[in-house]
């Protein structure tokens, strides 16, 4: 993906003659996430038509936009990082003597009529032998196809970035992109598929994928304290920021956050470029600061990063039905959860 996240903190202040305040702040922290955008009328020169050609996953076991059957998952791992540039990569792989089969597809792929089109895709191969095997784009059906190229036996643990060209030949403009590998031993790693177009007719009838589209789009989504429930006494909030800029890096880029009242209303975050001031996103949120309790730093026993023991005595008590022994006790949850 070509998207990431930036954590964000801000004060929340208030400038009462203006009614408002605003908040700046750098850039820090790295990860990544795909969010939600319109589709655009046409593809640029270089875009990756595939969603998620980078086969990133966040918060799942499996990239977005790539399927494979369940009968065969045993035979296809995903490898979250060590690929080419430290991308994900998909893994075939057959640890037995016999001979195994696997088919990874993304679906849906439309290309437009008589558009010319480049797939190309970085493989890694060791002790490799198949039937047959691949990197291709099939129309409905796999009636026809188009190849990258045949797949080498034994790369000596370097990425071969392989490619083809080829026009659109669906008669629906329908395509599907498989890495497929039957009757096959050893192993087949795939890592950075891209589809790009590669002539006007493309470029102009062409749209990316929904998902491709949104990976890129930018937001802003408040991380951290609840916004119900923000300390008086520490008045911040850390946002994250999803998707992609439009030009320049994410350092050219600051956010601004106003509030209509200082204790409990609506927060306006914007992150905008810092030279000329263009707004590439807009959020409304709101929000509420409270008095936190004071919680003593010898409370309780840590038993482990998700666990607190606040009480360990015995109970006591005639019966369970017998309530004039009844034991009370009182906690405090600095946060909810």
């Amino acid at each position: 993906m070509n998207s990431g996240i930036r954590a964000f903190m801000v004060h929340l202040g208030c400038n009462r003659r203006a009614g408002r305040t605003v908040a700046r702040s750098m850039f820090c922290a790295l990860a990544a996430i795909a969010v939600g955008m319109a589709l655009p009328a046409a593809v640029k020169p270089g875009e990756n038509i595939l969603a998620n050609g980078t086969l990133e996953a966040d918060q799942t076991d499996w990239p977005i936009g790539w399927h494979i059957s369940s009968d065969i998952k045993k035979s296809v791992k995903w490898m979250p990082s060590g690929g080419p540039g430290a991308l994900p990569y998909f893994r075939l792989e057959s640890t037995s003597s016999e001979p195994q089969g696997a088919t990874i597809r993304q679906t849906g792929v439309n290309l437009a009529s008589n558009g010319l089109y480049r797939l190309s895709a970085k493989v890694r191969t060791k002790n490799f032998q198949c039937k047959t095997a691949g990197v291709i784009v099939i129309n409905h059906g796999w009636k026809q196809s188009r190849t990258v190229g045949t797949i080498p036996k034994d790369t000596d643990g370097q990425w071969k970035e392989m490619s083809c060209t080829f026009k659109s030949f669906d008669d629906k403009g329908i395509h599907q992109v498989v890495f497929y590998a039957i009757g096959f031993t050893g192993t087949f790693d795939v890592a950075d598929a891209k589809l790009t177009a590669e002539d006007e007719v493309a470029r102009a009838n062409t749209e990316p994928s929904t998902l491709a589209s949104a990976m890129n789009t930018p937001r802003l989504v408040p991380f951290a304290p609840l916004l119900w429930e923000i300390p008086k006494s520490k008045r911040e909030v850390e946002f994250r920021f999803f998707g992609k800029v439009p030009t320049g890096r994410l350092e050219d880029y600051d956010l601004e956050l106003s509030v209509d009242e200082p204790a409990c209303g609506v927060m306006t975050v914007r992150c905008v470029e810092r030279k000329i001031g263009t707004v590439i996103c807009s959020e409304h949120f709101t929000f509420r600061t409270v008095v936190a309790p004071t919680i003593p730093s010898s409370c309780g026993r840590r038993l482990n990063n998700l666990s607190t023991e606040l009480l360990n005595v015995p109970l006591v008590g005639r019966s369970p039905r017998d309530r004039r022994d009844a034991q009370r006790f009182a906690f405090t949850a600095p946060r909810r959860g």
